[in-house]
């Protein structure tokens, strides 16, 4: 029981104030600065002060967390307290608390390999870091990169393994930021190019069949299709005219073939002829 009384002249521990969240919990505030819900239970991350000073920098959380309770469910009440005790130690003005909030959300969010793990090379006397190196994962799009952090800049360097002597070098990219949160961001949404790619317009929609081959071949193997769903001829005749279309493709092979074993010389009259029989059989 603590020795400072409430405004309201109450001397026992009562709540001052109450919210509700969007689905309809109750968020309890003690005049110490505790925050639970309705039944008593004290909410995963709040307060418990012992002093006059905590129990005032409680309340005062306490009352940001009411102002904008109401507009997150009873699963994010925990992540709005610890927002709201991180905003009361700076300004303690709702729109810090709404800023960190959005910044831990979105860091929930980042993708596996843009969460950095930094690892010290240099420190001062009273130990604080002041070169660290995030090497960015082997499996992301910026493999064989890494992030340069010394006198509050961020910069992308590029790993190169040294072909002539054991070990690696760091060339800069020339990208610099002042802050962690616009280097991550700018990694996520400009993933490096691959060596030798170039970037070319999309003439998808402009696409004639004289300047793709493939798809002129597609477009006139498709026109006897095409007049049948145009009621223009029947299914009788685009079997004929596939048929016609296949014998025509296998004469063409035999001429080919024929003209390369006349040309080398190797294969006797008589068994030209036998072949000129076997042809004509088949396109008949």
């Amino acid at each position: 029981m603590h020795t400072d009384h409430c405004t309201c002249g109450e001397t026992e521990p009562h709540i001052i104030a109450r919210r509700s969240t969007t689905d309809g919990k109750h968020v309890c505030l003690w005049d110490d600065g505790s925050l639970t819900w309705a039944l008593g239970y004290t909410i995963r991350g709040a307060a418990q002060p012992k002093t006059a000073a905590q129990r005032a920098e409680a309340r005062r959380a306490g009352w940001l967390v009411l102002g904008e309770v109401c507009l997150y469910s009873a699963a994010e009440v925990s992540e709005l307290v610890a927002a709201a005790r991180w905003a009361v130690k700076r300004d303690g003005l709702p729109g810090t608390l709404r800023k960190r909030l959005h910044s831990q959300r979105e860091a929930k969010s980042m993708p596996t390999w843009l969460r950095p793990t930094w690892v010290t090379y240099a420190a001062d006397r009273d130990g604080k870091p002041t070169l660290r190196v995030w090497r960015l994962h082997r499996l992301s799009p910026w493999a064989g990169h890494a992030v340069w952090r010394e006198r509050g800049q961020f910069e992308l360097l590029t790993i190169r393994r040294e072909r002539h002597r054991a070990g690696e070098s760091a060339e800069t990219t020339g990208i610099k930021f002042a802050t962690l949160g616009a280097m991550q961001k700018w990694l996520a949404e400009n993933p490096p190019q691959p060596r030798g790619a170039q970037q070319r317009p999309d003439r998808g929609a402009g696409r004639s069949a004289r300047r793709c081959p493939d798809l002129e071949h597609e477009l006139r193997r498709d026109e006897p299709r095409f007049a049948v769903a145009f009621g223009e001829l029947s299914s009788a005749d685009v079997a004929e005219l596939e048929a016609l279309e296949l014998a025509d493709s296998a004469w063409n092979a035999h001429r080919s073939a024929r003209l390369r074993m006349s040309a080398s010389g190797c294969i006797g009259q008589t068994l030209l002829e036998i072949v000129d029989e076997l042809a004509e059989e088949m396109c008949q």
